[in-house]
């Protein structure tokens, strides 16, 4: 088995490999740049993720499991608003402006 590395597509990321004789192709991180540090090794991850998963014979045809965000199934309103991965957790709070506190 060939090893699964991220691929520059016009910047941004994309990974490309074949498994039973399918080939796949897709972003694992929507809007990811091939630049950006903290894309690339994400990507890099999921890469390993998958080779683990295809050697193991645990992979998921659908390449949901690989995806930062999933493809959106039909949830609640309360489910949908709520952060589902640390990931996204993280960039929450990073973006969530935080008080200052005096010391």
């Amino acid at each position: 088995m060939r090893e699964i590395k991220p691929v520059n597509n016009n910047g941004s990321i994309q990974l490309k490999f074949s498994v039973g004789g399918k080939r796949y192709s897709f972003n694992p991180i929507p809007g990811g740049q091939f630049a950006n540090n903290r894309d690339f090794k994400t990507t890099q991850a999921i890469a390993s993720q998958i080779q683990n998963d295809i050697l193991a014979k645990n992979f998921d045809y659908t390449l949901d499991r690989y995806r930062l965000t999933p493809k959106q199934s039909i949830q609640s309103s309360s489910q949908a608003s709520k952060p589902q991965r640390l990931l996204e957790l993280w960039d929450y709070w990073v973006d969530k402006p935080q008080p200052f506190s005096s010391y």
